[in-house]
């Protein structure tokens, strides 16, 4: 099993290298090579499409450092006056992909679960790998990619609150509670109030 997990991650390697070389050669976003990798390992199966608990942990270890990374680069009070530019886009931008998906989903299966379940997984933003775009082509400390990423943040906070209220739904458990979706709502208002109160708090003394 410890030679399939390294082989698996060499493989993974190599296609990131591999990745990033084409991509300086045609200009392109590694992102979309890092797709194509990924898609061409697991069908080819040269990757499980499972991942072990070794790579599955190693994965989750490297989206933290990547999400702290992007932290230490954002400006909580910068982020805070973008919100007030960016809420409508962000609620936008997470209301119109729900109910297309969920249109689209409806219409093909005739299954409101699964409609439901679709529109939820166009609802979430991924905040890496836009902010990874964005570094990619420069433009990771512009306005732009400001307002871009402060709409990201709002989605997946709006994104919470649908999974609590429509995967209880879908998998015909009870229906949540007022109480319930205020609490996650509250616990996301508490992360960004103590981040906000951790930057004006002086650790000189």
């Amino acid at each position: 099993m410890q030679i399939e997990n390294l082989l698996s991650l060499a493989l993974i390697w190599a296609s990131v290298i591999l990745s990033s070389w084409f991509a300086k050669k045609t200009n392109l976003t590694p992102l979309v090579f890092y797709l194509l990798a990924g898609s061409l390992l697991v069908n080819f199966n040269l990757i499980p499409i499972t991942p072990t608990p070794f790579i599955k942990g190693f994965s989750e270890f490297g989206i933290i450092l990547i999400m702290f990374a992007l932290g230490f680069e954002e400006n909580p009070t910068s982020f805070l006056r973008s919100v007030k530019r960016s809420w409508g886009i962000a609620l936008f931008g997470a209301i119109a992909p729900f109910f297309a998906a969920y249109a689209l989903a409806f219409y093909f299966w005739q299954d409101q679960n699964i409609a439901l379940m679709v529109g939820l997984t166009m609802t979430a933003t991924a905040v890496s790998l836009t902010m990874m775009v964005l570094k990619h082509e420069n433009l990771h400390l512009t306005k732009a990619a400001s307002g871009i990423m402060t709409s990201a943040v709002l989605d997946d906070v709006a994104s919470l609150v649908l999974v609590a209220v429509l995967v209880p739904i879908v998998a015909g458990h009870e229906t949540p509670t007022l109480i319930g979706i205020a609490t996650i709502v509250l616990k996301a208002l508490s992360f960004f109030v103590f981040i906000f109160s951790l930057c004006h708090f002086d650790f000189s003394d």
